[in-house]
């Protein structure tokens, strides 16, 4: 283990007195100078810090076991992929341990009942979002507009990696290369265009939604 980021965990053991001490994310496999450690704090705190080190910077997640643990049996991907891409740095009580190991044997797949939200039934978010889009253009507010197309996407891919049983989002950099792969192209380029682009054209915004709302039934990866 690296000095610094062993110097850090007995600061957060001796301030905090926590459950355990784990690092989710890329940094689980390889620590690197100059990068961002994420690291889970388990105790009966819900929020986040952050600690300067002299070689790398550490976001601290806080978190209650059982709320942890309730949030892993309903399925929350985010919260899932933090635990399945996790390495136990400090666990006493196998406290960190069983919520890796019930974040590993939660199949995400399914949950195929959600998808409903998105395609389909009387909460179909693609629905709901052209007619939040139609108004805010109506009214010329493009940011908001986009911002509901940004929305709209992020469920969209969630709901795809659920679909493969695969969380994802742990390392944020990954997501574009496993929405190239889960993904149909076409969902592929809009990603990319809606996430990393600025899209405030009046027109561009209407093929986009458009486009969701005629397509809405092939937008997830085959099963």
């Amino acid at each position: 283990m690296e000095k610094e980021l062993k110097n850090i965990k007995n600061k957060l053991i001796e301030q905090y007195d926590p459950y355990a001490i784990g690092i989710f994310g890329s940094s689980t496999k390889k620590i690197e100078t100059g990068k961002d450690i994420d690291l889970y704090v388990l105790n009966e705190d819900f929020y986040r810090d952050v600690i300067f080190g002299k070689k790398n910077i550490y976001e601290i997640y806080f978190g209650e076991p059982k709320t942890l643990e309730k949030a892993i049996e309903m399925k929350n991907v985010e919260i899932i992929d933090r635990f399945r891409k996790s390495k136990v740095i400090y666990d006493p009580q196998k406290i960190y341990s069983n919520l890796i190991e019930k974040a590993k044997n939660q199949n995400l797949a399914k949950e195929g009942w959600r998808e409903e939200t998105i395609i389909g039934g009387k909460y179909d978010l693609v629905e709901r979002t052209k007619k939040h889009v139609d108004r805010c253009l109506k009214d010329g507010q493009l940011e908001s507009a986009v911002s509901s197309l940004q929305s709209l996407t992020n469920r969209v891919i969630e709901l795809g990696f659920r679909r493969k049983n695969e969380s994802g989002f742990a390392n944020p950099k990954k997501i574009p290369e496993l929405v190239y792969k889960h993904f149909p192209k076409d969902m592929n380029d809009l990603y990319k265009e809606i996430v990393f682009l600025d899209i405030l054209d009046t027109k561009r915004i209407k093929e986009i939604m458009n486009y969701f709302d005629k397509n809405k039934f092939n937008l997830l990866p085959k099963k």
